[in-house]
């Protein structure tokens, strides 16, 4: 006897495929607005900088000291070696993370080499 014959009759077995599965529940228009804020949001920068110009490190480090450093200076500070930067192409950046440690640095009195 085939399988069809065991079922009853108008069953139809189909091998080798899956079991149909229950349909996806549909998006409103809110859930689908939703996940393209949330997919945009995950494409941004982050709100806080990595890395910052020469100019915007400039002004951060003589804001948080309070001291007076000529631009010049600091440009020159960057090319010595004294400030650390990254050259991507033309554009040298200064890191967040490396800056805020040399205004400790300063703030504590240690030298910059």
């Amino acid at each position: 006897m085939s399988d069809s014959q065991n079922k009853g009759p108008g069953v139809e077995v189909n091998e080798g495929m899956p079991a149909p599965t229950s349909p996806r529940k549909k998006k409103t228009a809110q859930e689908k607005i939703e996940a393209q804020h949330r997919y945009r949001m995950s494409l941004r920068a982050p709100k806080t900088p990595l890395m910052l110009s020469p100019h915007q490190a400039w002004r951060l480090i003589c804001a948080k000291t309070g001291g007076s450093i000529a631009k010049s200076t600091f440009v020159r500070w960057i090319r010595d070696g004294k400030v650390p930067a990254v050259r991507l192409g033309r554009k040298i950046f200064v890191p967040i993370k490396m800056l805020n440690d040399l205004i400790e640095q300063c703030l504590n009195g240690e030298s910059l080499m």
